[in-house]
């Protein structure tokens, strides 16, 4: 009898250590390290609208996302982005499971001071790690807008900044004008030769003596002959 209570108690340890390893292969992961880890739930869902500017987020996975050996890589895991992009300071909060196992797959996100009416998405990094070794593969992504209207600011137009004036290229400088070649003095003109005065022609009056003209030298020459002869004549006879 008591070696059947013995066999039996036996028997009741192998099952129970066959489910426990079915379960959870005994590493605390809640689940197998085959089975991927993903996220279970949030408690602002994606789509959600009218979520308070201090926002706290709960999120639940299904595996251990708390474990010491995996805290330090998962805390660098979460980012909240506003709608243009830029960076809002979160918190990661994480428990202890060493003290409170049932702590091991939650983490907790708050920011505060978030815009009213802004649309924010929290982004889970698809690098986040289980204690089993199983990472999520891919982000998860849960857009959110917050209460309240949102904040509008006249955004002046920006002002056109003057195209600077170009420099007016320098002016040219003229060329030097040529000096114009001193005008060639005209050779003096050869003086005309003075015209050859024509021999004076004998007017017919001079050549051909009137006929009274003739006569009258005719008669003075028989004179003129006349009186030589007469005074020859008389000087010859004052000799003898």
């Amino acid at each position: 009898m008591r070696r059947i209570v013995i066999i039996l108690l036996a028997a009741l340890l192998v099952v129970s250590l066959g489910v426990t390893a079915f379960a959870g292969n005994g590493d605390g992961s809640g689940g197998g390290k085959d089975q991927p880890l993903a996220l279970a739930s949030s408690t602002v869902p994606d789509g959600s609208t009218d979520v308070p500017t201090e926002l706290s987020v709960t999120l639940t996975f299904n595996k251990n996302v708390v474990n010491f050996t995996v805290k330090d890589n998962n805390t660098g895991c979460f980012r909240l982005l506003d709608s243009a992009g830029n960076a809002v300071p979160i918190a990661v909060l994480m428990g202890d499971d060493q003290v409170d196992p049932d702590c091991k797959r939650i983490v907790g996100i708050q920011a505060s001071g978030l815009a009213a009416g802004e649309t924010y998405t929290l982004i889970i990094s698809g690098a986040l790690q289980a204690k089993s070794g199983a990472t999520l593969g891919s982000d998860v992504s849960i857009r959110f807008t917050t209460a309240g209207a949102p904040v509008t600011t006249s955004v002046p137009a920006p002002v056109e900044t003057p195209k600077p004036t170009e420099t007016p290229k320098p002016a040219e400088t003229p060329k030097p004008t040529e000096t114009p070649k001193p005008a060639e003095t005209p050779k003096p003109a050869e003086t005309a030769k003075p015209a050859e005065t024509p021999a004076p022609t004998a007017s017919q009056e001079q050549t051909e003596p009137s006929s009274g003209t003739a006569w009258i030298v005719i008669l003075g020459g028989v004179t003129a002959v006349a009186l030589a002869a007469a005074l020859v004549i008389r000087t010859r006879k004052n000799r003898y």
